[in-house]
């Protein structure tokens, strides 16, 4: 079947190539429509040639290709040096390590590429490392009385670095200081974001770890804890005092004691005092509260109890978390209720 074609304007200095598509069309004879498939060419402009681009692969591809025999010469010298000391496998293995070094420090230093504060410390561990690898090969020709064959097997890959050089600062551009502080603001939430979250969940797990564990040790534990630990700001074995309203107009004096009561509250006998104990009430433990709840209704459902430990400690934020507040409650009870019938 011949395809159709379109007949569209070209751009003078443009090329273009034929390209067949496809189209579908109904064909409708006596009231019956039919679809069919239909070919057809149009003239698709072709995009220049990016040579940019061409030249950036060739050079990576260059640099990977001087890097692979720089190593393999380097691994191959250091190798054979060390040979005459321990047996040639692990010989060969260590002489890699030479060269795998720097090319780590060039890993770390693509990765901080729009850093160069932070990719400043791989830069030079990556040339002295490299340093390090130059001079077992040149005391490898030294020990063969070829020194001047170990000074330009060496070069091979000094050459390789050089190259890896020049494709990193064809990536690292530099960016502007606003746009840098931007940055390193993002980087810096986002590690904060991710850091937090790994240790939740590790706290998490520990204490879930300690509750399965000690079952209500760890809860007597955690309040105990709870209570011996200070408050933030404030030193150990400190009570703060209420801050009095500077706005105010000026206090009125006070009132003079009652000879009767001996300077003695009304009330309890208690002698008035300027300090006020300031009395932290805390939610108690969710075992405990499975444990009371117990002790009112032994028979007590499950979603009942649930609904009880949600009205003391709050209802979680996410399903997920219900899920687990759930188990936690059930596996709760039957502890509890596994250690009663064992007493």
């Amino acid at each position: 079947m011949q395809s159709e074609e379109i007949d569209q304007p070209r751009v003078p200095g443009v090329r273009y190539r034929k390209e067949t598509r496809q189209r579908e069309e109904v064909v409708e004879i006596d009231g019956q429509p039919e679809p069919r498939t239909v070919e057809y060419t149009v003239w698709v402009p072709i995009p220049p040639r990016d040579w940019d681009r061409i030249i950036v692969n060739v050079l990576t591809c260059a640099a990977v290709v001087v890097t692979l025999l720089a190593v393999t010469g380097t691994t191959a010298s250091i190798g054979t040096l060390l040979a005459a000391l321990i047996p040639a496998l692990i010989a060969y293995s260590v002489a890699l390590i030479f060269d795998v070094v720097w090319l780590a420090c060039i890993a770390v230093e693509w990765l901080e590429r729009l850093d160069p504060a932070r990719a400043r410390a791989a830069r030079i561990a990556g040339w002295v490392s490299l340093g390090i690898s130059m001079g077992a090969v040149v005391a490898f020709g030294h020990h063969h009385n070829e020194t001047v064959a170990g000074v330009v097997g060496s070069m091979v890959s000094l050459l390789a670095k050089g190259l890896w050089v020049f494709v990193l600062r064809y990536h690292a551009v530099p960016l502007s200081e606003s746009v840098a502080f931007w940055l390193n603001r993002r980087r810096q939430k986002a590690a904060a974001s991710v850091a937090l979250a790994k240790q939740m969940r590790r706290l998490d797990a520990y204490d879930a770890y300690m509750l399965a564990a000690f079952g209500p040790e760890a809860a007597r534990a955690r309040q105990i804890t709870t209570h011996a630990a200070p408050a933030l700001g404030q030193a150990p074995g400190t009570v703060p005092h209420p801050v009095s309203d500077q706005a105010g107009a000026q206090s009125e004096p006070p009132a003079a004691p009652d000879p009767d009561n001996g300077g003695q509250d009304q009330d309890n006998g208690v002698p008035d005092t300027e300090d006020e104990t300031v009395v932290r009430f805390e939610k108690p433990a969710k075992a405990d509260t499975i444990r009371a709840a117990l002790a009112e209704d032994a028979a007590i459902s499950e979603e009942a109890l649930l609904a009880k430990v949600i009205a003391v400690h709050g209802k979680p934020d996410t399903e997920r978390e219900q899920r687990k507040l759930a188990d936690t409650v059930r596996r709760t009870r039957q502890r509890i209720e596994s250690k009663s019938k064992a007493s």
